[in-house]
């Protein structure tokens, strides 16, 4: 389905995450402004999911780490718990809360760049350079 995926670095991986959120906050801006949940976040969602699990399972071939398959599953359902854990399991306490340190860190630069994203359109939508938006009515109708 992503096969440019197959082919990426870690760092790809990273950086493709981050294209994901400017352009999830763009998108939620554009066609669902104000909205917690729109349709475009299950596309998203898939295609991040699919990047986060194939920076896992590229990490653990670079740490020879035989993955439990409760693991695999935890990391697509609740990768924000099960990160850390594996974290842990293959690096040790001090350089796996490291790690964990610095997901948390990605995790707010993913957010910031999100919002950067959704204040970007709609700064662009209120100066008029973008005209209107599909959900954005003017005052005047």
């Amino acid at each position: 389905m992503f096969s440019f995926l197959r082919q990426a670095s870690k760092t790809q991986l990273c950086a493709y995450a981050l294209f994901i959120a400017v352009l999830d906050g763009i998108t939620r801006e554009w066609f669902a402004p104000g909205r917690f949940l729109y349709a475009g976040d299950i596309v998203l969602l898939v295609l991040l999911g699919t990047i986060i699990y194939r920076w896992y399972d590229l990490d653990a071939r670079d740490q020879a780490y035989e993955r439990p398959r409760a693991l695999d599953v935890a990391v697509i359902v609740v990768g924000a718990l099960a990160l850390p854990y594996y974290f842990v399991q293959t690096r040790g306490h001090r350089r796996g809360l490291v790690a964990a340190i610095y997901l948390g860190v990605f995790c707010l630069g993913y957010l910031g760049l999100q919002f950067a994203g959704r204040l970007a359109v709609d700064q662009a939508l209120a100066a008029g350079g973008l005209g209107h938006g599909p959900l954005h009515v003017s005052a005047g109708n």
